[in-house]
C-alpha cells in the first residue's frame, strides 16, 4: 500500500506536468507582443553638395515590429534619399505603404513616417 505522501506528490508532478506547455505558450505570446525593436541608425544620414551647400536628412527613432532591422534600415534610408532627392517622402516602397506627417510651417524640419506590410510595421523620424 502507497502513502499519502506519495500520492500528494505524484500528483502535483502530474499537474505541473500538465501546466507547462501552457506556460510555454504563454511565454511565447508574449514575446509576439514584444515591444517594436528599436535599430542602429548610424549611417542613415544621405547628403549631397549643390553650389557649395550641403543638403542631408538624417534619419532618428527607428523602430521595426515584425520586420527586421535589416528592412527597417533599408526601408529608410530609401524614405531619406527620396525626401533629399525629390523633397518628398514616397507612398510606396516595395510591399510597403507609407504615411507621413509634413512639419508645420516654420517648425523643426521633421517628419514622423509609419510604413507598413502585412505583419509589419516600421517606424522613423526623418530631419531635414
Amino acid at each position: 500500500m502507497e502513502s499519502s505522501t506519495g500520492t500528494v506528490i505524484r500528483g502535483l508532478c502530474a499537474a505541473l506536468a500538465a501546466a507547462l506547455p501552457a506556460f510555454a505558450a504563454a511565454d511565447v505570446a508574449a514575446a509576439a507582443k514584444a515591444d517594436p525593436a528599436s535599430c542602429s541608425v548610424r549611417g542613415l544620414s544621405p547628403s549631397r553638395h549643390e553650389d557649395g551647400v550641403t543638403y542631408a536628412v538624417t534619419v532618428s527613432k527607428l523602430r521595426a515590429d515584425g520586420a527586421s532591422c535589416r528592412a527597417a534600415r533599408s526601408l529608410a534610408r530609401r524614405a531619406a534619399v527620396a525626401l533629399l532627392d525629390r523633397n518628398r517622402v514616397p507612398r510606396r516602397i516595395g510591399d510597403y505603404t507609407l504615411r507621413s506627417q509634413a512639419p508645420c510651417a516654420g517648425c523643426t524640419p521633421q517628419r514622423t513616417v509609419t510604413a507598413t506590410a502585412p505583419g509589419r510595421r516600421v517606424t522613423f523620424v526623418l530631419f531635414g
